[in-house]
This record gives C-alpha cells, sequence and structure tokens, in this order.
C-alpha cells in the first residue's frame, strides 16, 4: 500500500559504521608507525653520522687532525641543534632533512680531504725535493699546499657550519680589534669550498722543462754559413774567411728600410725574417698552455726587475698592485692561472719577461763559429805580346760596353735596395761618361725610365716605356741606350740576370728606391726648379709677394701654376686674407698634406719670406710625387733634365712611329712591348 507522495529510501544510502570505526582506526595505527619509522630512520641516520665523527683521519700532520678534532665538535653542537628544532616543531622534516644531507655531504667531503691530504703529502714532500725535472713539481704545486694547509691549520682557520644550510666551507679566522676575540674573516677571498679545496691539494703540477724546448729548437735550426774570400798577393797569401751563426739569416737594415717603403703600414721584415719567425714561433708554442708560463716565471726568470720573486695570489687587487704576484682564479676544483691583461695589469710585462728568458737561453745554446784559411792564390801574371794600340783601345772599350751591359742586365731582378748602388756603378763608368749620361730615373710605378744627359747631349734625352713582363732580351735590348752593344745577342751574351731558386731568370721587379744623377746635372736642374718656384712670389713695390688681397695671391697662383695641376682658391672671410692651394690626384700623406693655407696678406716681411719657402718645398715635393716634374722641365727648358724625345737611338734598332712611340725591336726584327718616345 502507497501513499500520495511518499517514496521508500533506497537501503544503499546507510552507513555502515562499524566499517567506517575499523578503517579509522588502521589509518590511524598506520600513521603511528610511519612516525615511529621515521623517527626511527633519524635517529639512525644521527648514529650513523656520530659515528663518521668519531672515525674521522687520523695522520702524520698535527694542524689538520686538530682541525678534524674541532671541526667534529662543531659538527655534533650543529646536530643536536637540527634535531632539537625538529622535535620542537620549529623545523619541519622537510627543512630538517636537507639541513641534515648538507652537513653529512660536507662532514664526507671534509673528512676525504683530511684522508687525501694525509695521502699525499709525502709525495707532495717527495715531488718538491725532486732534482730530477721529469719528476719534479714547479712552486705553484708548494705553494698549493701552503695555501691549503694554511686553511688547515687550527689556529688560523676552522671548518664553518652555516646554521641556516648547514654547509660545510673552510674559513680563515681573524681577531676583532674591538672585543680581541677570534672570529670567522669577512674577506671573500679567504672562504674556499671543501671541494675546491681538495682540487687544491690533489692537483699536480710538473715543472716545465724550458730548457728542452729551447735545446730542441737549437738543434733544429739549420747552420747558416757565409763565407768570405780574401784574395793573396805577391806577398801575402789570400784568406778564406768561414762564418756560422744561424742568427745571421735576418734581414739586413737596408732590406728592412726597402720593404717599410714598399709596404707602408705593414711589418713585412717580421713576416720574412727567417730566423727570428722561427725563433718566436718556438717560443709562442709555449704559451698554449698556462701553467706552462708559472713554471718559468717562478723556476726559470725567479724575479722581476725590481728584485722580487714572483709568487701566486688569489687576489685580483694583490696581483695588481705586486708585479711580483701571478694570479690565480678558482674554477671549481680548479685553479687557473690569469694572464688576461684587463684583470691582470702585470701580465703583459711578466709575458715580457718569459719571452726574454726563453729568447737569451735559446741564443745562449747557438754555436758560433768563424775560421779563417789561408789559401794561395796568388797566380804571377803570364805575359804575352802587346797588341798595337789600336786594339788595346777596341778591346779596353768592348769590355767596358759588356761590364755595363752586365750590370744593367742584372738589375731587371734586383731588389729596389740593390738597384742603388748598380745604377750608380752605371752612371761611374768610362762609357757612361763619354756619352753624357748624367742621370737614370726610373718612374715612381717603375714602368718607363727616364735617360738625361748634360747640356751637350741634351738630344739624346729620352724616356722609355716598361712592360710589366718584360722578357730578358726586350730588357737587355734597352741597354744598348748605355752600352752601344748593337748586336741583341751580345746584350744578351754579357749575362748578369738574376736567377731564382728555380734557375730561371727572376721576373721584372717594378719597384725603385731612386735613380742616379751625377751631382752637377741634379744640382743644374733643381737650381732650375728653385729659380722657377721663387719667380712666382715676385715682389710688389719692393713688399713681399705674400702682402697682397687674397684674391690678387690666388689669381697669380693659378696663373704660373694652373697647368701642373695647382689650384687656388680664397677662403678669407669677415677681413681675413687666405688662400688655400690643392694640387690634382695629391691627397696626402704623413709628410706632405693635401692642402697648403696660408695667410695671402702678411703684414711682417720675414714672416711672408718664410711662408713662400715652405710652400716652395711643399709645391717641389708635390711635383715629384706627382710625376710632373717632367713636365715643368720640358715647358720650362731645364738644361738640367731636357725632356724633348729624340727620334733616334745609338745603334738601337726601332719600329716606326706611331702616336709618338716607337717599339724597340728584338734580334728576329720582331717588335717589343718595349716603347720609347719618337
Amino acid at each position: 500500500m502507497s501513499y500520495y507522495k511518499y517514496k521508500p529510501r533506497d537501503p544503499q544510502v546507510q552507513v555502515n559504521w562499524t566499517e567506517a570505526a575499523s578503517n579509522l582506526t588502521k589509518v590511524v595505527e598506520d600513521e603511528k608507525n610511519l612516525r615511529i619509522e621515521k623517527k626511527t630512520a633519524i635517529d639512525d641516520a644521527t648514529r650513523e653520522y656520530q659515528k663518521q665523527l668519531n672515525n674521522q683521519p687520523q695522520g702524520e700532520s698535527t694542524s689538520i687532525r686538530e682541525w678534524g678534532l674541532q671541526f667534529g665538535d662543531e659538527a655534533q653542537k650543529a646536530m643536536m641543534m637540527q634535531e632539537q628544532l625538529l622535535k620542537s616543531g620549529m623545523l619541519n622534516p622537510s627543512q630538517y632533512t636537507q639541513m641534515r644531507q648538507n652537513l653529512v655531504d660536507g662532514t664526507d667531503q671534509a673528512f676525504s680531504l683530511m684522508e687525501n691530504y694525509q695521502e699525499v703529502y709525502a709525495n707532495k714532500m717527495e715531488r718538491m725535493k725532486s732534482q730530477d725535472i721529469a719528476t719534479s713539481s714547479q712552486a705553484l704545486e708548494v705553494w698549493m699546499m701552503e695555501n691549503a694547509e694554511g686553511f688547515a691549520n687550527f689556529n688560523n682557520s676552522q671548518l664553518a657550519i652555516n646554521p641556516e644550510t648547514g654547509k660545510v666551507t673552510a674559513a680563515m679566522m681573524r681577531t676583532n680589534s674591538e672585543s680581541g676575540e677570534r672570529e670567522l674573516t669577512q674577506d671573500p677571498n679567504q672562504f674556499v669550498a671543501v671541494s675546491s679545496l681538495q682540487g687544491q691539494i690533489l692537483t699536480e703540477y710538473d715543472k716545465f722543462d724550458a730548457g728542452a724546448v729551447s735545446s730542441k729548437f737549437v738543434d733544429e735550426t739549420g747552420a747558416w754559413t757565409t763565407v768570405e774570400k780574401l784574395t793573396g798577393s805577391r806577398l801575402e797569401a789570400g784568406q778564406l774567411l768561414t762564418s756560422i751563426d744561424p742568427t745571421s739569416k735576418t734581414l739586413t737594415d737596408v732590406d728592412r728600410a726597402a720593404l717599410a717603403k714598399a709596404y707602408p703600414g705593414e711589418d713585412m721584415a717580421s713576416i720574412i725574417d727567417i730566423y727570428l719567425s722561427a725563433e718566436n714561433a718556438a717560443i709562442d708554442g709555449i704559451f698554449g698552455n698556462p701553467y706552462n708560463l708559472t713554471s718559468i716565471l717562478t723556476e726559470n726568470v725567479v724575479m722581476t726587475d725590481g728584485g722580487k720573486n714572483y709568487t701566486f695570489t688569489f687576489d685580483e687587487a694583490q696581483a695588481n698592485a705586486n708585479p711580483e704576484m701571478i694570479l690565480m682564479e678558482r674554477q671549481g676544483e680548479r685553479n687557473v692561472p690569469v694572464f688576461d691583461k684587463s684583470r691582470n695589469k702585470h701580465a703583459a710585462a711578466q709575458e715580457k719577461a718569459i719571452r726574454s728568458w726563453m729568447r737569451v737561453d735559446i741564443r745562449n745554446k747557438i754555436n758560433k763559429e768563424e775560421k779563417a784559411v789561408s789559401v794561395k792564390d796568388y797566380n804571377p801574371p803570364t805575359y804575352k805580346p802587346v797588341p798595337p794600340a789600336d786594339v788595346r783601345k777596341e778591346e779596353r772599350e768592348l769590355e767596358q760596353k759588356q761590364t755595363a751591359q752586365k750590370t744593367w742586365n742584372s738589375i731587371k731582378g734586383q731588389t729596389a735596395d740593390e738597384r742603388v748602388s748598380s745604377f750608380a756603378n752605371i752612371l761611374g763608368t768610362q762609357i757612361a761618361k763619354n756619352a753624357g749620361l748624367v742621370g737614370i730615373n726610373p718612374s715612381e710605378d717603375g714602368l718607363s725610365i727616364e735617360f738625361v744627359y748634360n747640356a751637350v747631349n741634351s738630344e739624346r734625352n729620352r724616356t722609355i716605356d716598361i712592360s710589366a713582363g718584360i722578357s730578358d732580351e726586350e730588357w737587355a735590348i734597352i741597354g744598348n741606350e748605355i752600352t752601344g752593344l748593337d748586336n741583341p745577342e751580345d746584350a744578351m751574351a754579357a749575362g748578369g740576370f738574376v736567377t731564382g731558386t728555380d734557375g730561371n731568370s727572376k721576373a721584372y721587379n717594378p719597384k725603385y728606391i731612386g735613380g742616379a744623377n751625377r751631382k752637377g746635372n741634379e744640382q743644374r736642374f733643381n737650381n732650375e726648379l728653385s729659380t722657377f718656384v721663387k719667380d712666382g712670389f715676385p715682389e710688389t713695390g719692393g713688399e713681399p709677394f705674400l702682402g697682397q688681397e687674397q684674391d690678387v695671391v690666388t689669381k697669380s697662383l693659378n696663373d704660373r701654376y694652373g697647368d701642373y695641376g695647382l689650384e687656388a682658391t680664397s677662403v678669407g672671410y669677415m677681413g681675413g686674407d687666405t688662400t688655400r692651394i690643392t694640387i690634382d690626384g695629391w691627397s696626402g700623406d704623413a709628410n706632405l698634406p693635401a692642402t697648403f693655407t696660408m695667410d695671402s696678406d702678411i703684414i711682417v716681411d720675414s714672416t711672408a719670406l718664410e711662408v713662400q719657402e715652405k710652400f716652395e718645398k711643399w709645391f717641389k715635393a708635390v711635383m715629384k710625387r706627382t710625376n710632373r716634374i717632367t713636365q715643368i722641365a720640358e715647358s720650362q727648358g731645364f738644361t738640367g733634365r731636357n725632356k724633348k724625345a729624340s727620334t733616334t737611338g745609338a745603334g738601337a734598332t726601332y719600329g716606326p712611329c706611331t702616336d709618338g712611340k716607337k717599339p724597340l725591336l728584338n734580334s728576329r726584327g720582331e717588335a717589343t712591348a718595349t716603347l720609347v718616345n719618337c
């Protein structure tokens, strides 16, 4: 029977309180057992840690044993504090576990440190005393042990336990100046992780055998032998002088000057200097390992110029204040020398000291030898019938031509420096003097050579163009200008061409230091050029030229020198008279500025003349650098260097004249790339 709106309850929603009570009892029992288990685990861990403290390493070093006993006492106090805080509820189990683990790990590292210290102490002493460089330690290893023992000295340091984290650190002690009590230092350089201290003790730093490096280099450096022969005479024997010196494999001062001129801004001398390049490479090789450097400084160089022995520090400020201090840096368990110039201001001086010692050690081992051997090389002259005077004259002239031609042929492959003396030798020959040749002047690019004759023979003046790839035969034909050897075969037969290592004649070298000129001719030319420049500054009413308005000065300069690339501009303003001068094609260098600026209305006469003289020097120098001297000489008719080209060559064979140029012909009558003005 059912009633309106009544529905029976589902029997499944009823609570089984008997079962619930049973389950709750089990949960409470499990929690109780868990707490008992945790407490037991903590108690067990405490007992194990206590055993660890009781079994700390023992050894011969009194200081480190006392250091360990002091730490054991502090560790027990820290352990009790942690347990009290846990039991009082001020530490939760998670915090307690972390702090305890830090303490256990730190203790394990500290005891391992002490144990290792005792194990390696004797070995370190043996390495320090060893006289065999293969088994001996460098000063860095000794210093590291001393530094570590400083931390392990009971009176000076202690193993500090951070009460908040339980971490263990070695730290130095100090005396408080106010209280007189001993306390931990505040200097961060005097705190070190136990693991880092352990690496400091265990790491070995071998002595670097710098002498072996220098000896190996000397052994591998080839001998450099020079031989000089002194010819004997009827009364005195000749000598053969032999010198063996590897360091002589270097460039002369003349070589260096020529390279500096040919390659401005580039240290070409250092690159190609045979001996120095090899020596520097050998020294550079030791810098790959910074511990090589610490060894050389402390074992070989030993002390600074100030007389203080090299030593080490971890304090960057101390290293920068003392040149004898080598800066060290802790990188985890490694201790690394620092030669970074941005951190160690004495790093450059320390590197220089190392290089200097190595260089001296190398050169002290190099064997240099000089010996002289007497040789009987004098042969009495043999007499033959004297030919007629005219025959002797022809023979002498031919010999002079061949000698001059040989000198000319050698110029093709010579260096810029070697050519200086060759040009002078040619001008000094009797054949050149007879011809009236007073100047041989190559262009700056080496692609033309100017031959200048005296006033009597000025019609022979000419400029000969030279191709970059000129052949030996073509070069020899140009020498005909000097020698008069008309036959190209005779010019080639004179020889003298410079050969390379492959035995072939060297290619044409367009580098020149300068040409050669007889004093009289060159002086005459310079006087003519100076007169030409000075005439451009005429006096006005008895006053110096530079006493006028800028526009007058500007116009006069443009009229006088405009044909030679000069451009004068008035740039003065507000009552000032200033003239700015430039020369087309000249951008300036360290000695000659691109622009010459001068006051055009100078009141003091002596100052005006001084400015005019400065302009003269600047103008003449720029004219020479821009190769406009030839243009001036030709247009003004200078006798010292008349540039009017001749259409004939003394004995030379030329092709037809085209556009003002005619080619030299080879032995087969074929046109060469060498052109002569016609």
